[in-house]
């Protein structure tokens, strides 16, 4: 599979995004950013979006929030929910496994798609 570009979004772009983008930087082109980071640098952007080929998020209500505030990007791009509630901190041995499981199974998923 060629390089992707994946989009990792959290609440604060700091510790369940920040580490699945540092995961993937390898294999994938990566980003990563928060719905509500103080940080500007962190904070989820309109380029980031069309950047984007996959979308990762992280709890169901990120789904709901990047439909309501890009519903263009939600119907243009593959939006993934891994489901990984707001405990872990940036680079947590446990964090990584399920992001690993859940990011590869649906790459895995999307493959034909992609090509």
């Amino acid at each position: 599979m060629d390089k992707l570009n994946l989009l990792f979004i959290c609440n604060q772009g700091e510790n369940r995004s920040r580490t699945g983008a540092s995961i993937y930087k390898h294999k994938h082109f990566t980003k990563f950013a928060g719905f509500y980071s103080f940080d500007k640098k962190k904070l989820l952007t309109e380029e980031m979006l069309k950047w984007s080929q996959i979308i990762f998020v992280m709890e169901k209500r990120h789904v709901e929030e990047l439909y309501n505030a890009y519903p263009e990007y939600y119907f243009e791009k593959r939006v993934v929910n891994l489901d990984i509630p707001d405990v872990y901190c940036f680079g947590n041995a446990e964090l990584k496994k399920i992001l690993k499981k859940g990011v590869d199974e649906s790459l895995k998923e999307l493959e034909h798609l992609l090509l």
